[in-house]
Order: structure tokens, then C-alpha cells, then sequence
């Protein structure tokens, strides 16, 4: 609901008027929480304008989708040179060394991604993760860049920042 400053000045006005001096200071009060709502309006929406225009980079099915010329569903070393950076990580980004880039070698560098993660996390190396060994991991998540660690997200499990379970108070914040 937008709010006419102007109007509630008057209605300001009207009400400080007719109480005295209580009611200047009221009016102070609620002219200044009406300045900052209209301010804050104003921002948000300008904020909200420029967002609008402001165009995104392409997302990576979008820069696949242009890069794939004949529409083979795969990046070719020849096509990905359209693309500079692209071309400059195609060796790497080929995992499995067929010569083009597609969803396989996605799928393939995130497997070996959390193969290296959980050999390294098998510290007996038994083929197994006990609960010590994957306790002893979870802060190298870098299987998932670390992005969670640390700002209360709560997993399967629950874990700081979840939420109670049914019939359970919450945990006092510290």
C-alpha cells in the first residue's frame, strides 16, 4: 500500500494540533517514520527499475546451446573457439577425452570430484566412511565449494539453524 506523505503530514498536523504539546512530538515521530518509508519505497523501486534493465549474463545451457553450432548436443574443439574462455578450459572441461564437450563430461568430472572427496575423507581406506571419518571430512565440503559451511543451513539431519522438530521448543539463540 503506498502512502501519500503529503497526507499524512495533514494528518499530522491535524492530530498534534488538537493535542497540545504531546502531540507535536507525536507529529515529529510520525513525520519521520513517513519520510523513511517513502524513502525506502522510493529505493526499493528504483532499485527494483534498475534490475529490470539490467540484462543477466547467459546461463550455461543458454551459452552451451550457442556455442553448439550444428546442434549435435556436443562443443566441438571448433566450435568452442567462438568462445575464448571456453576455449581456454576445453581441455580440461573434455573429461573424458572424446574430443567435444557435453552433458558425459559434466556428469564424469563431478563423479571424480566426489571419488578424490571421499578417498580422501577414507582415511583408513577401507571403502568405507565411518561416522568419525565423515565427521572428520564435512568441513572440506569442497565437493560442494564450501558454500553452506558456516551460515546455519540445516541438512538432513537438522544441525545449527534448524528449525525445532514438532512439539520441541527452540534452542535459545546464543
Amino acid at each position: 500500500m503506498a502512502v501519500n506523505p503529503a497526507a499524512a503530514a495533514a494528518f499530522s498536523l491535524a492530530v498534534a494540533s488538537s493535542h497540545g504539546p504531546e502531540g507535536t512530538l507525536m507529529m515529529r515521530k510520525t513525520l519521520i517514520a513517513f519520510s523513511i518509508a517513502a524513502v525506502l519505497g522510493a529505493g526499493a523501486a528504483a532499485a527494483a527499475a534498475q534490475d529490470a534493465n539490467t540484462p543477466s549474463p547467459p546461463r550455461h545451457g543458454e551459452r552451451m546451446a550457442k556455442l553448439d553450432t550444428n546442434k549435435d548436443g556436443r562443443i566441438s574443439a571448433e566450435e568452442a573457439k567462438a568462445d575464448p574462455k571456453f576455449a581456454e578450459h576445453f581441455a580440461k572441461m573434455d573429461a573424458n577425452k572424446d574430443g567435444s564437450v557435453d552433458r558425459a563430461d559434466g556428469e564424469l568430472r563431478m563423479k571424480q570430484r566426489h571419488d578424490a572427496w571421499f578417498a580422501n575423507a577414507d582415511t583408513n581406506k577401507d571403502g568405507q566412511l565411518s561416522k568419525a571419518e565423515f565427521d572428520a571430512a564435512k568441513p572440506d565440503r569442497s565437493m560442494h565449494g564450501g558454500r553452506h559451511e558456516g551460515k546455519g543451513m540445516r541438512d538432513r539431519r537438522g544441525g545449527p539453524g534448524a528449525p525445532p522438530s514438532a512439539g520441541e521448543a527452540p534452542a535459545a539463540r546464543p
